[in-house]
Protein backbone atom coordinates (compact mmCIF):
# COMPACT_ATOMS: atom_id res chain seq x y z
CA UNK A 1 0.00 0.00 0.00
CA UNK A 2 1.19 3.52 -0.74
CA UNK A 3 2.59 5.04 2.32
CA UNK A 4 1.01 8.85 2.63
CA UNK A 5 2.67 12.03 1.91
CA UNK A 6 4.37 14.00 4.67
CA UNK A 7 5.34 17.08 2.44
CA UNK A 8 2.94 19.71 1.87
CA UNK A 9 4.46 22.14 -0.40
CA UNK A 10 2.89 25.72 -1.37
CA UNK A 11 3.62 24.37 -5.21
CA UNK A 12 0.73 22.00 -6.48
CA UNK A 13 3.13 19.99 -9.03
CA UNK A 14 6.50 19.00 -7.30
CA UNK A 15 8.35 15.51 -8.62
CA UNK A 16 8.69 13.17 -5.61
CA UNK A 17 12.40 13.32 -4.47
CA UNK A 18 13.20 16.60 -4.85
CA UNK A 19 12.66 19.36 -2.14
CA UNK A 20 9.38 20.93 -1.78
CA UNK A 21 9.04 23.22 -4.91
CA UNK A 22 11.99 21.94 -6.46
CA UNK A 23 10.00 20.01 -9.58
CA UNK A 24 8.84 21.64 -11.90
CA UNK A 25 4.95 22.95 -13.71
CA UNK A 26 5.27 22.26 -17.29
CA UNK A 27 2.80 24.38 -18.89
CA UNK A 28 3.62 23.97 -22.46
CA UNK A 29 0.39 22.05 -24.54
CA UNK A 30 0.27 18.81 -26.37
CA UNK A 31 3.09 16.75 -28.14
CA UNK A 32 6.17 17.84 -29.71
CA UNK A 33 6.03 18.81 -33.46
CA UNK A 34 4.71 16.09 -35.88
CA UNK A 35 2.53 14.36 -33.87
CA UNK A 36 -1.18 14.72 -35.01
CA UNK A 37 -4.00 13.65 -33.98
CA UNK A 38 -7.60 13.95 -35.76
CA UNK A 39 -9.76 13.61 -33.07
CA UNK A 40 -10.40 13.84 -29.35
CA UNK A 41 -10.85 10.05 -28.25
CA UNK A 42 -13.68 9.48 -26.14
CA UNK A 43 -13.32 9.85 -21.97
CA UNK A 44 -12.19 6.75 -20.14
CA UNK A 45 -13.84 6.39 -16.59
CA UNK A 46 -12.74 4.42 -13.79
CA UNK A 47 -14.22 4.21 -10.00
CA UNK A 48 -10.23 3.80 -7.72
CA UNK A 49 -10.00 0.77 -5.91
CA UNK A 50 -7.45 -1.47 -4.59
CA UNK A 51 -3.93 -0.46 -3.01
CA UNK A 52 -1.71 2.35 -4.76
CA UNK A 53 1.40 1.51 -5.98
CA UNK A 54 4.79 3.86 -5.71
CA UNK A 55 4.47 7.21 -7.44
CA UNK A 56 6.79 9.15 -9.80
CA UNK A 57 4.77 12.19 -10.01
CA UNK A 58 2.26 13.65 -7.59
CA UNK A 59 -0.14 17.15 -7.69
CA UNK A 60 -1.82 17.92 -4.28
CA UNK A 61 -5.15 19.60 -4.15
CA UNK A 62 -5.17 22.17 -1.63
CA UNK A 63 -7.07 25.58 -0.29
CA UNK A 64 -7.39 28.02 2.71
CA UNK A 65 -8.39 25.34 4.53
CA UNK A 66 -5.12 23.02 3.59
CA UNK A 67 -4.58 19.93 1.55
CA UNK A 68 -8.12 17.95 0.63
CA UNK A 69 -6.43 15.17 -1.71
CA UNK A 70 -3.37 13.82 -3.13
CA UNK A 71 -2.98 12.69 -7.35
CA UNK A 72 -0.24 10.49 -8.16
CA UNK A 73 0.99 8.54 -11.30
CA UNK A 74 3.17 5.43 -11.44
CA UNK A 75 5.23 5.27 -14.38
CA UNK A 76 6.21 1.34 -14.57
CA UNK A 77 2.86 0.39 -14.04
CA UNK A 78 1.12 2.88 -15.65
CA UNK A 79 -1.43 3.59 -12.46
CA UNK A 80 -3.18 6.72 -10.89
CA UNK A 81 -3.41 6.86 -7.41
CA UNK A 82 -6.17 9.61 -5.75
CA UNK A 83 -6.14 9.98 -1.99
CA UNK A 84 -8.80 11.46 -0.24
CA UNK A 85 -7.04 13.72 2.55
CA UNK A 86 -10.23 15.65 3.97
CA UNK A 87 -13.66 14.53 5.10
CA UNK A 88 -15.74 16.41 3.50
CA UNK A 89 -18.39 14.34 1.91
CA UNK A 90 -16.71 15.17 -1.76
CA UNK A 91 -14.87 12.85 -4.59
CA UNK A 92 -11.56 13.15 -5.60
CA UNK A 93 -10.32 12.38 -8.74
CA UNK A 94 -7.39 12.71 -11.55
CA UNK A 95 -8.26 13.79 -14.77
CA UNK A 96 -5.48 12.73 -17.13
CA UNK A 97 -5.27 12.84 -20.67
CA UNK A 98 -2.07 12.37 -23.46
CA UNK A 99 -0.30 15.07 -25.01
CA UNK A 100 -1.57 13.67 -28.36
CA UNK A 101 -5.61 13.42 -27.33
CA UNK A 102 -5.53 9.89 -28.15
CA UNK A 103 -6.42 8.67 -24.68
CA UNK A 104 -7.63 10.81 -21.71
CA UNK A 105 -9.85 9.81 -18.86
CA UNK A 106 -11.13 10.48 -15.47
CA UNK A 107 -9.96 8.14 -12.13
CA UNK A 108 -12.39 9.03 -9.44
CA UNK A 109 -12.14 7.64 -5.67
CA UNK A 110 -15.18 7.58 -4.33
CA UNK A 111 -14.35 5.28 -0.42
CA UNK A 112 -14.15 8.42 1.64
CA UNK A 113 -11.81 10.57 3.94
CA UNK A 114 -8.23 9.12 4.24
CA UNK A 115 -8.51 6.24 1.87
CA UNK A 116 -6.98 5.81 -1.57
CA UNK A 117 -7.56 3.05 -4.49
CA UNK A 118 -5.88 3.29 -8.10
CA UNK A 119 -6.47 3.33 -11.55
CA UNK A 120 -4.75 1.00 -13.60
CA UNK A 121 -3.78 2.00 -17.37
CA UNK A 122 -2.07 0.42 -20.50
CA UNK A 123 -0.55 4.08 -21.84
CA UNK A 124 2.13 4.21 -24.81
CA UNK A 125 5.13 4.60 -23.75
CA UNK A 126 7.27 7.89 -24.91
CA UNK A 127 4.22 9.90 -24.37
CA UNK A 128 3.17 13.32 -22.78
CA UNK A 129 1.09 13.20 -20.03
CA UNK A 130 -1.13 15.71 -18.09
CA UNK A 131 -3.09 15.40 -15.23
CA UNK A 132 -5.00 17.81 -12.69
CA UNK A 133 -6.58 16.78 -9.26
CA UNK A 134 -9.78 18.15 -8.33
CA UNK A 135 -12.92 17.39 -6.62
CA UNK A 136 -16.87 16.89 -6.93
CA UNK A 137 -19.82 16.67 -4.53
CA UNK A 138 -21.69 13.22 -5.79
CA UNK A 139 -25.07 14.29 -3.78
CA UNK A 140 -24.98 17.01 -6.02
CA UNK A 141 -23.53 16.22 -9.38
CA UNK A 142 -22.88 12.65 -11.54
CA UNK A 143 -19.47 13.49 -11.85
CA UNK A 144 -18.98 11.31 -14.21
CA UNK A 145 -17.49 14.07 -16.76
CA UNK A 146 -15.08 16.47 -16.08
CA UNK A 147 -17.68 19.13 -16.73
CA UNK A 148 -19.82 17.50 -13.98
CA UNK A 149 -19.71 19.47 -10.99
CA UNK A 150 -15.63 19.22 -10.59
CA UNK A 151 -13.58 21.54 -9.51
CA UNK A 152 -9.84 21.66 -10.71
CA UNK A 153 -6.58 22.56 -9.79
CA UNK A 154 -4.08 23.63 -12.67
CA UNK A 155 -2.73 20.89 -14.86
CA UNK A 156 0.52 19.93 -14.69
CA UNK A 157 2.90 17.15 -17.04
CA UNK A 158 5.19 14.46 -17.10
CA UNK A 159 5.83 11.48 -19.22
CA UNK A 160 4.53 7.80 -19.88
CA UNK A 161 8.52 6.54 -19.72
CA UNK A 162 9.25 4.99 -17.13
Amino acid sequence: MMSRLSRVCLGLVFVVGSACGGGTEDTQAGEPLGTVQAEVAALEYNVAGGNCDSFDFVTFGQDGSGQWGQGAFNKQYDSFCVMDDRADGKRVGIHWRLGDDSRRGLCVFTGGANGSGKCDKDLPEGKRLELRIGRCDGSVSACDTPSAGWSWEPWGSTTTSP
